[in-house]
């Protein structure tokens, strides 16, 4: 039983490395507005431990590059928050959470307004 748990946390060691080694670089995919309409977005991640920090474009209100704020890495779940301006032009933050899946990442963009879901690749 020993064996076993010891082999677990070894492969589990060594597994979350190789993970956050593969979301540096640029991931590309789409967000959904509001209304269902889909808007290409772009991701590029750097992953230093379990701290993240890039940029993330594309989607609404207007799609503009904005910086990783708090960027997290805990197993396959990523968070950060975004800080941006609103459609009228006031501060808003947008709290941001992806998982890994497969090759690719799930997500949502959650502000006041709402909740936009994402998905990206790595190119």
């Amino acid at each position: 039983m020993k064996t076993r748990s010891l082999g677990l946390l070894l492969v589990a060691l060594f597994a979350l490395p190789a993970l956050a080694g593969d979301l540096n670089g640029v991931w590309t995919g789409s967000i959904a507005d509001p209304r269902g309409g889909k808007h290409e977005l772009t991701i590029n991640l750097k992953v230093d431990g379990d701290t993240v920090t890039g940029t993330f474009a594309g989607g609404p209100p207007a799609g503009e590059e904005q910086a990783l704020v708090n960027g997290k890495l805990l197993g396959d779940q990523l968070s950060f928050d975004l800080l941006m301006k609103g459609p009228r032009g006031e501060d808003i933050v947008a709290i941001c959470k992806a998982k890994m899946i497969g090759t690719g990442m799930q997500g949502t963009h959650k502000t006041p307004m709402g909740t936009l879901a994402w998905e990206a690749t790595k190119e």
